[in-house]
């Protein structure tokens, strides 16, 4: 569980408050709350960065009239829907919050997103609902979901007015139950490349330990290391024409990760689920082994890295793989659209040799 700083929250709530108080929109208080959000949750999880990014997405439902309607979500955090409203203890506000949020949530049907999945949320940044979904009826013949086709069930309340250190933990809980949940962010080429890429925050806190590992491995193995050197050298001039490049250990360490990376996507997205690293499974991952047992033989061969998949390197990598798989436990493996997942990331190797490598 991401944890909140307790002081920060306290200055976020009585500073929303003043807000609701004057009166502003809710544009503003959503605003106010997408910048306290880093400050209040130090550790920078996905849902934060999700939720700057994930505002006005297109809902598609089916009115009370019964016409189909195109609107946007306030905020998609992986699979909760999110209305802001600027004063929910105005009952006339909350009503017509709740109304958007019953909308938001037929919309994520109508995206193939099961029920059970299904997370809304109303606030108005100081106050805090939470709802599940449950599906009353299906819609007629050819017509998409709506609000009439479903109830909204309470299944939490958190409110700020009270910033009692009892009640901030409260808080902390609720945000990290619903914007927080486990296998709940869409996981497709755009979020492979902007969560996971060579650019990312996900990148940056897992790069240092290949980085560990490369190093280690060429100075323990320095024979086998001039081996792998001149293979790559060789290779980039074989196809690129020109003697004399040098060997890019940075380069040999990111294709290292994006291998690792793939492999472990492709394991979670054919288990449908994260493999875990109790049952040893995840070392077959890294190996190839767990592959060939489904019947995919030559998914992952020896060639450049095969040497760092067995002992005394293997561990270090296990255990690199073991924390990209607590971050990686928050994307959803189960509804996973065919795509060119890896077209994107790929691209992020500026060099041709290297992804022909790769």
């Amino acid at each position: 569980m991401t944890q909140l700083n307790f002081a920060e929250a306290k200055i976020f709530a009585r500073e929303a408050l003043g807000l609701i108080n004057a009166g502003v929109v809710e544009d503003a208080l959503r605003h106010l709350l997408s910048a306290r959000l880093p400050q209040m949750f130090h550790e920078n999880p996905w849902w934060i960065r999700e939720h700057s990014t994930g505002a006005e997405n297109h809902a598609y439902f089916v009115d009370t009239a019964g016409r189909n309607r195109r609107g946007f979500i306030d905020t998609l955090v992986g699979r909760t829907a999110i209305e802001y409203e600027k004063n929910l203890e105005n009952d006339a506000i909350y009503q017509g919050g709740y109304r958007q949020v019953c909308d938001y949530c037929a919309a994520l049907l109508n995206r193939g997103v099961s029920s059970d999945d299904v997370i809304g949320i109303l606030s108005d940044t100081v106050r805090w609902y939470a709802f599940s979904v449950s599906i009353d009826n299906e819609p007629t013949s050819g017509n998409q979901y709506g609000a009439s086709n479903i109830t909204l069930h309470l299944l939490d309340v958190v409110k700020l007015d009270d910033q009692s250190d009892e009640n901030l933990r409260r808080f902390e809980i609720f945000i990290n139950r619903y914007m927080g949940r486990q296998g709940s962010r869409t996981l497709n080429a755009r979020t492979i490349t902007s969560d996971l890429g060579l650019e990312s925050y996900f990148c940056g806190e897992h790069i240092p330990d290949f980085i560990s590992t490369v190093n280690s491995a060429f100075s323990s193995k320095e024979r086998y290391g001039s081996i792998i050197s001149d293979l790559w050298r060789n290779f980039v001039t074989r196809y690129e024409g020109e003697a004399g490049n040098e060997f890019s250990r940075e380069s040999y360490t990111n294709e290292l990760y994006i291998m690792t990376l793939a492999k472990l996507l492709c394991a979670n997205i054919l288990n449908g689920e994260i493999v875990s690293a109790n049952s040893g499974d995840l070392e077959k991952v890294l190996t190839g082994q767990w592959f060939k047992e489904r019947g995919f033989a030559n998914l992952v061969e020896y060639d450049y890295f095969g040497w760092l998949g067995e002992p005394p390197f293997i561990s270090d990598l296990l255990s690199a793989a073991e924390k990209m798989q607590s971050d990686l436990i928050a994307y959803d493996y189960k509804n996973i659209m065919a795509q060119d997942f890896f077209g994107s990331l790929m691209a992020q190797l500026a060099d041709k040799d290297r992804r022909m490598l790769l």
